[in-house]
């Protein structure tokens, strides 16, 4: 378990800025990641500025079976109601005793009665954007959380705006706008959890709360598929730095039939958002198949994993490319901001790094660089915009932009699962 303090007793926030507690857990599944932060804005003013500092946080492992449970519902294997229901109920006491875990190491300093609600993600099991009707699952039962800790929980944060006809997904894009916006720069955070995600962010002239020209959607596979391969073949959770990636090659006509596999989806234009229930080793094996009976000769495991590596780094830089062309209020990308578990595969990034500064794409090189280097943790990315989620939820204020969801109209996102101690008013 990781744990990281960032609570400075010389400039903590005063004794009443209320707190709020983030939860996520990604289709990585490589842990989750718990934040206790401290947010400030004047929820009546839409240009009000955000001041939102994490105090501390945490990494929870996620045990074994619950991963293989969560996968294999993502993959399309045969389940019951009985299994969804007990992976629910598992999945909540997980992200309690995550919770709890956290709660028992804050500093002596902190009071906990500050905490006005948890925002909690919850496992996504199934992404469904292009069905009719929309639909979405998260498991991790929200009542089991507020039984055990008595403190609020806000939850099942992507229905609302698929009920609105948006893809419910990305949701972060509003919070990447607050946090990270430049008055001079264009920027765009990549996100590379199990799935990859970008969200452009076209120059601020003030300080307002503009959103006008964001662009946020999917761009394809982050780590999912470099992960279960490596799991499949090595039995590791990740490719440490793509480090067994690096010690094999392209093999070309795989690369190809990868992305005609993939085709639909990247030709798609946003709003878009995809997921395991795509990218996932049943897909990739039957690529493979094929791929051997082409070549009439078995592929390399590792060869396959250089592959995927270039497949997720191709189809992020891709993307980006094609949607900077499309778009007349942006003419160049001045600085890439990484956040998530892939940010630190440092093979990724630096064919990341090459491919977006490759084939003349602009005049002036993209700065490549972690979003840490701007003042945000990069691996607590998602839990940290889940707590202001909650406190947006909390105070009646709209989360979703239907410029990137494709909803009909923002809305305030979520439901409260009140503590017994909860009032009618809220911080």
């Amino acid at each position: 378990m990781n744990n990281n303090n960032n609570n400075n007793n010389n400039d903590d926030d005063d004794d009443q800025t209320p707190l709020y507690i983030g939860v996520m857990s990604g289709t990585s599944l490589d842990g989750v990641d718990v934040v206790l932060a401290s947010i400030k804005q004047q929820p009546s003013s839409s240009s009000s500025k955000l001041v939102i500092k994490e105090i501390y946080s945490i990494e929870y492992p996620i045990p074994l079976d619950i991963k293989n449970q969560v996968i294999d519902l993502s993959t399309s294997n045969p389940t019951s109601i009985g299994q969804i229901g007990l992976l629910d109920a598992r999945l909540g006491d997980l992200y309690t005793d995550a919770i709890q875990y956290l709660l028992n190491r804050l500093p002596t300093n902190i009071d906990k009665k500050r905490i006005v609600a948890i925002g909690n993600h919850g496992q996504t099991v199934w992404h469904s954007p292009n069905t009719t009707p929309l639909f979405t699952m998260q498991l991790g039962d929200n009542h089991r959380i507020v039984s055990k800790l008595n403190i609020t929980v806000v939850g099942q944060f992507r229905q609302r705006d698929m009920a609105l006809g948006g893809q419910g997904a990305p949701l972060l894009p509003a919070f990447h706008h607050l946090l990270l916006s430049d008055p001079i720069e264009t920027r765009a955070v990549l996100n590379i959890g199990g799935i990859a995600n970008i969200t452009i962010l076209p120059t601020t002239t003030n300080n307002n709360d503009q959103k006008e020209g964001i662009i946020g959607f999917d761009t394809g596979p982050g780590n999912v598929l470099m992960d279960g391969w490596i799991n499949k073949c090595k039995g590791c959770q990740y490719d440490n730095n793509g480090e067994w990636a690096l010690s094999g090659k392209v093999n070309q006509c795989l690369f190809d039939r990868l992305i005609t596999n993939t085709l639909d989806y990247l030709d798609r234009q946003p709003p878009k958002s995809t997921g395991r229930e795509l990218y996932n080793l049943k897909w990739l094996q039957s690529i493979l198949e094929d791929t051997e009976k082409e070549t009439n000769q078995p592929l390399k495991s590792e060869d396959v994993q250089r592959t995927l590596l270039q497949l997720t780094a191709y189809t992020i830089t891709s993307q980006i490319k094609k949607v900077m062309a499309g778009n007349n209020r942006v003419d160049r990308l001045d600085r890439l901001l990484l956040c998530g578990g892939g940010s630190r595969n440092i093979g990724l990034v630096e064919l990341i790094r090459q491919m977006i500064n490759n084939d003349n794409y602009q005049n002036s090189v993209v700065i490549v660089e972690a979003t840490d280097r701007q003042g945000v943790s990069s691996q607590n990315m998602e839990a940290l915009a889940f707590a202001w989620m909650a406190f947006r939820t909390m105070n009646n204020l709209p989360s979703n932009l239907p410029s990137v969801t494709g909803a009909s109209s923002r809305s305030i996102l979520g439901c409260i699962y009140p503590s017994s101690s909860s009032s009618s008013s809220s911080s």
